[in-house]
C-alpha cells in the first residue's frame, strides 16, 4: 500500500466505515468476491460467495479443483471483526471495514502477507 493509500485509508475511509456502520450498514446478506489482493491469493481465498443470515448463521461456497465446496456454521460481527465458526473447522476471523453500504473489505493473512478481499453485496 502506498503512502497516499495509507493516508486515504486512515483519514477518509476509516471514518467513513464508522459512519456507514452507525447508519445501519449490516453484514447480513449475500456477498460475492469482487477482488483479492494480492491477486496470487485469489485461488486460496476460501469463498466465492458468503451468505450471512440475521439469525447468526452463515453459508459459504468456494470453487475448488473438485467443484463447488460449501461451508456453514455460526458467525459473529462486532463492527470490527467477522468471525466464522464452521461446523467442522476451526474459526476463521477477518478484520472488516465497510467501503460503501454494498461493499465490504475483509482482511486477514495469507502466507505471511496481508490479504484483502473486497466483497460486494448481491441482490439475488
Amino acid at each position: 500500500m502506498t503512502k497516499k493509500q495509507r493516508v486515504l485509508s486512515r483519514f477518509v475511509l476509516a471514518p467513513l466505515s464508522l459512519v456507514l456502520a452507525a447508519a445501519g450498514c449490516s453484514v447480513e446478506g449475500k456477498w460475492a468476491v469482487a477482488e483479492v489482493d494480492p491477486t496470487a491469493a485469489r485461488r486460496d481465498f476460501p469463498f466465492e460467495s458468503l451468505t450471512l443470515q440475521d439469525d447468526g448463521t452463515f453459508y459459504a461456497e468456494a470453487k475448488t479443483e473438485n467443484g463447488v465446496e460449501t461451508m456453514s456454521g455460526q458467525y459473529s460481527h462486532d463492527n470490527k471483526t467477522l468471525t466464522l465458526r464452521p461446523h467442522d473447522k476451526a474459526p476463521i476471523a477477518y478484520d472488516t471495514r465497510f467501503l460503501t453500504a454494498d461493499r465490504i473489505e475483509l482482511s486477514g493473512h495469507w502466507e505471511g502477507r496481508k490479504l484483502i478481499a473486497e466483497m460486494e453485496r448481491r441482490s439475488d
